[in-house]
């Protein structure tokens, strides 16, 4: 949960940049934070901590995503364990 307000955050203050630097409308600048994500192959978290200078924020994001998916494959085995 926590993870997901902080990708906001950074997904917020960029789209911020992009506005205040490029003048787009928070509509447009909201389309080209997509379309650049899409493009690259970036999460948009990852691609908004770049923009605002935040990869110590996007290393976070990921090292918590990495954490959430071993705590479900350890759940799955744990439940898989317990049929048998």
């Amino acid at each position: 949960m926590q993870s997901g307000a902080v990708a906001r955050s950074v997904v917020d203050q960029a789209r911020g940049v992009l506005m205040e630097r490029l003048g787009f409308s928070p509509a447009e600048a909201q389309a080209q934070l997509t379309h650049l994500s899409a493009e690259s192959g970036t999460s948009l978290a990852e691609l908004a901590a770049q923009i605002t200078g935040q990869q110590a924020a996007a290393r976070l994001l990921l090292w918590q995503a990495d954490l959430l998916w071993r705590r479900r494959i350890i759940d799955y085995l744990l439940i898989r364990a317990v049929r048998r």
